[in-house]
């Protein structure tokens, strides 16, 4: 009769345990930065951050169509590889991969990113990569190849 009790207890009190520590952050009402949820902030992966590269272009020339919906813009994005314009090697080439769709095997050799938002924005396709904003542009490659880029992204008129 006791050892079912015991039992029983021990049950409760990991049961107990467990939902205390896994609780997860609420929900903020809004976007404020004063609700931030810092809870799992220890287990990110904090790296230093780089500059940003002027231009990628699209290892495989493609054309671009003037207009474009956000679903095609991002299955553009993420069915391309694509190198830093002029860079001999020394970086890695982008594999973007859609947030709501990332595979279980990634690329080993190219710099697998997380494509954070595509947005509208001034006359172009805005695109959050890793707190970088670029925009997603017609473009020609080194070989005067029409294809498609991605370039820092500028509010206001390009000089």
């Amino acid at each position: 009769m006791l050892r079912p009790c015991l039992t029983l207890l021990a049950l409760a009190t990991v049961v107990a345990a467990s939902l205390t520590s896994a609780a997860a952050c609420p929900a903020p009402p809004n976007d404020d930065p004063k609700y931030r949820c810092t809870k799992y902030d220890h287990m990110m992966q904090h790296v230093a951050p780089q500059p940003m590269p002027q231009r990628y272009v699209r290892a495989r020339p493609l054309y671009l169509p003037r207009r474009l919906t956000a679903a095609a813009a991002m299955r553009v994005l993420v069915r391309s590889r694509w190198i830093v314009e002029g860079a001999a090697g020394g970086l890695p080439a982008l594999r973007l991969l859609d947030g709501a769709d990332v595979p279980e095997a990634l690329s080993t050799t190219d710099a697998n990113v997380i494509v954070r938002a595509v947005t509208w924005q001034a006359g172009h396709f805005r695109v959050e990569l890793n707190g970088a904003s670029y925009q997603l542009e017609r473009c020609r490659d080194a070989r005067r190849r029409a294809t498609a880029c991605l370039t820092p992204f500028l509010v206001g008129p390009t000089p």
